[in-house]
């Protein structure tokens, strides 16, 4: 089963607001037969009506390993609502797309998202037109690796030849 890792804005939202929502992620999801990595329901975020707290850095850590570990058994990543303003998020996004080359679709409401039209896979208004469109490009794993190889033939020789640019520029330059 494909498995889609979905970003949510947490910092100064309601728990109550945020578990509601990632449970609607996860049925949507499965209704278009995906399986959903979510932090929210992996946290366990309580059906509270108060604002999540802070949480010590040392558990921050704990959480952001876990997170990037289940962002690594996604297939897909999906950025749902957070409009670039959940740190996060786009570090979410960021690893997901620049380091593991996967698929990036967010769900993006309004004006804006100008750099991720160009640079994300998908950036598309409502929910369940990214899920048929998630279903139509990248439903089975056949689909995935396909688009992988398209990634890989694009990508792979460039930014190897600009490491090795890197390696040499700093093995040279010396303090």
């Amino acid at each position: 089963m494909i498995k889609i890792y979905t970003c949510q804005k947490m910092t100064g939202r309601k728990c109550l607001d945020m578990r509601r929502e990632a449970d609607m992620l996860v049925e949507v999801a499965a209704s278009y037969g995906f399986k959903v990595l979510n932090p929210v329901i992996e946290e366990g975020i309580s059906y509270i009506d108060k604002y999540l707290e802070s949480v010590p850095l040392k558990l921050l850590e704990k959480y952001w390993r876990r997170d990037k570990e289940m962002i690594k058994e996604s297939d897909i990543i999906l950025d749902y609502r957070t409009q670039n303003t959940s740190d996060g998020s786009n570090n979410e996004v960021g690893y997901s797309r620049y380091c593991l080359w996967k698929p990036t679709v967010r769900v993006w409401i309004g004006k804006g998202a100008l750099i991720s039209r160009i640079e994300d896979d998908l950036v598309i208004p409502t929910l369940d037109e990214a899920m048929a469109i998630i279903k139509y490009k990248w439903g089975t794993y056949k689909k995935l690796e396909k688009w992988r190889n398209g990634m890989w033939d694009r990508c792979f020789d460039k930014w190897l030849k600009y490491q090795n640019e890197l390696f040499e520029r700093y093995k040279t330059k010396g303090d």
